[in-house]
């Protein structure tokens, strides 16, 4: 929600409209991507990661982590 919120507020200068969007646009442009990149990261490949390591230690069962 956050990241859509913020995209949704920098959207009028990453299109250009205002006055002094001018400048600001390739700022604007840099933030959305980069929020459209760490969202997926976040939501996606974070909790993968964290599964994956968990299964790489020894001594754990990662099926009976999730069932508690």
């Amino acid at each position: 929600m956050t990241t859509l919120a913020a995209a949704f507020a920098l959207l009028p200068l990453a299109l250009g409209i205002g006055q002094v969007a001018a400048m600001q646009r390739p700022l604007a442009i840099a933030i959305i991507s980069a929020l459209a990149v760490q969202l997926p990261m976040v939501l996606i490949t974070l909790p993968v990661l964290l599964v994956v390591l968990k299964a790489l230690q020894p001594g754990k069962d990662t099926l009976q982590a999730t069932e508690r």
